[in-house]
């Protein structure tokens, strides 16, 4: 591959972050790690590919002003938005009206409906599936299985909120953390007398 300038540098790192929203989009829709893995991964070593091949001088007084005042605010953003992310899916997941809902209709022949639903806060039904019952006294594998998905479905739903809170938290803590660690650690290496 031959060298690249810093205008192509960034059109491939605008790329790279596309394909990673894709590659998450595909991961999180199939619900495997594996895939969101992988995509990380391989952004990362697009990243440093890209980056070795630059065949320009990037490191000269005002791009290095530029990319801090450019990391610090990047940094400000993203603190404050994972900070919004991270309470606003906590209130999904424990504001009040939520909650969780089941039932059963049984029928003179045997056979029963039976019903799972979960809400989120002012009552907006987010799951509401049912599963027909053919004869309560003789359940096949396939109807235990739908009983089985019915209600795993439908706590996943329930979880899914405060798993994502938990992730926006915990990113949001590691990169203010990161920032508070790195920063100290360059004022003592730029600053002998700190």
């Amino acid at each position: 591959m031959a060298g690249i300038n810093r205008m192509t540098y960034y059109l491939c790192l605008a790329g790279i972050c596309l394909g990673i929203i894709l590659g998450l989009g595909l991961g999180i829709a199939m619900g495997s790690l594996l895939v969101i893995t992988l995509v990380v991964i391989i952004a990362m070593i697009g990243a440093y590919v890209f980056h070795r091949r630059i065949n320009e001088v990037m490191t000269d007084d005002l791009s290095e002003a530029i990319s801090g005042k450019a990391a610090i605010r990047t940094l400000e953003i993203l603190t404050v938005l994972g900070a919004i992310l991270f309470a606003s899916t906590m209130m999904l997941y424990w504001g009040t009206g939520g909650g969780l809902g089941s039932g059963i209709h049984t029928f003179d022949n045997g056979s029963a409906t039976i019903h799972f639903s979960v809400w989120y806060p002012d009552f907006h039904p987010v799951y509401d599936e049912r599963v027909f019952i053919q004869e309560m006294n003789n359940i096949s594998g396939d109807e235990l299985f739908s009983l089985e998905r019915l209600f795993g479905l439908g706590y996943r739903v329930r979880d899914g909120p405060m798993f994502m809170g938990l992730a926006f938290g915990i990113m949001t803590i590691l990169t203010a953390g990161l920032f508070a660690a790195f920063s100290y650690y360059y004022n003592k290496k730029m600053d002998p007398e700190t």
